[in-house]
């Protein structure tokens, strides 16, 4: 069954403080820092453009920013896969939290 676009919304939302959470408990060592602000940022993004597609004022702006919310949530397990390539961060440590979900 699809997600509906309050679904949808609710779960966007529901991923970026999964995510913030997730990022406070990564070490504190220069590797991490730009990993953890392009995470912070595509994930809070993800959110932010969802809730403003979901009140454009034109199919041609909904659809404008449904490319952005698709760019934004392909980039951030990128930014997750980093940090499992790094050894930090990844579901065997406990960081499970911020890994999308299908529900």
């Amino acid at each position: 069954m699809p997600l509906t676009p309050e679904k949808r919304q609710q779960r966007t939302k529901r991923f970026a403080p999964n995510v913030f959470e997730f990022c406070d408990e990564l070490p504190s060592k220069p590797s991490c820092w730009v990993v953890r602000k392009q995470l912070l940022r595509s994930a809070s993004s993800v959110a932010a453009n969802y809730r403003a597609a979901c009140r454009a004022v034109s199919k041609k702006a909904f659809v404008a920013k449904l490319a952005i919310v698709e760019e934004e949530a392909d980039e951030s397990p990128f930014w997750l896969e980093m940090l499992e390539e790094m050894d930090v961060g990844h579901p065997s440590k406990g960081h499970s939290r911020a890994k999308p979900t299908n529900s």
